[in-house]
């Protein structure tokens, strides 16, 4: 009766996609071993191991469970120290979806053109995914690899809450006083 038992739960087991593996009852903790008194391997008494199936989608919610709680900490790379952000007003608009953007520097509660460079700059994937609009006239914020300064990613643009906090100036007032 055991045996039929034991024989029904190992080939239930086989069935749904858990691998059974017998192995050494003394190189396992005992919280990952079951006894079956038949056994897959029809030795009396041998300790089976079950092994659930993992999936990559578990996995990666462990880490996004570990990165959220603090435990898991991205270590800066070299790559990420070669770059450099700076602001820059879109001038032009170009057919294959880059722009032209000139450098600004924010100077007395102002943004003034740096010089007259005018580098490319392309939409980063975060604003793409997004839908965020750019269009000539907005500033906006770039990183510029230490490679390769005449082109750059658009990161960030700029609203007019956005500009008004930099510069410290309030929005208008429609009243006359």
């Amino acid at each position: 009766m055991a045996m039929a038992t034991a024989y029904h739960q190992s080939t239930m087991l086989c069935s749904i996609g858990v691998r059974n593996l017998c192995i050494n009852p003394l190189s396992l903790p005992s919280s990952n071993m079951v006894s079956f008194p038949g056994g897959c391997c029809s030795q009396k008494g041998r300790m089976v191991m079950i092994r659930e199936a993992r999936s990559k989608k578990n996995d990666r919610m462990r880490v996004n469970i570990e990165a959220k709680l603090g435990k898991a900490t991205k270590k800066p790379s070299a790559y990420d120290e070669r770059k450099w952000s700076n602001y820059g007003l879109i001038t032009e608009s170009l057919p294959n979806g880059m722009f032209r953007i000139g450098l600004v520097q924010l100077v007395d509660n102002k943004f003034v053109r740096v010089n007259d460079d005018v580098m490319l700059g392309y939409v980063s994937g975060r604003i793409r995914q997004n839908k965020i609009k750019v269009v000539p006239g907005d500033i906006v914020e770039i990183e510029i690899s230490s490679y390769d300064t005449s082109k750059g990613r658009i990161i960030y643009r700029l609203g007019r809450r956005d500009i008004e906090k930099l510069t410290g100036l309030g929005p208008k007032d429609d009243f006359d006083d």
